[in-house]
């Protein structure tokens, strides 16, 4: 949505001859502050996905962290009980 207004700017842009200056100088500030807008959503998002990638480390940590440590603690359990400690 927001490439769609760039490319618009920029098309409008491109067809401003050089006798309007003004408007061509409206355009060019438009176009300015609309970059801007795609770079701020790019930076937000890009955010988001750091936070969702943290997300799925801890989650996957957790998974094998848990199973392997009940299978030590088994494992030792069954030594000491098979020792007659």
């Amino acid at each position: 949505m927001e490439q769609e207004k760039l490319r618009k700017l920029k098309a409008e842009l491109d067809a401003c001859t050089n006798e309007d200056p003004v408007k061509k100088l409206v355009l060019v500030e438009a176009h300015k502050a609309q970059k801007k807008e795609v770079k701020r959503l790019k930076k937000m998002l890009k955010e988001e996905y750091v936070k969702r990638d943290m997300v799925k480390k801890i989650v996957a940590a957790w998974v094998i962290t848990v199973p392997a440590a009940a299978m030590l603690a088994a494992l030792i359990f069954y030594v000491i009980k098979g020792l007659g400690l």
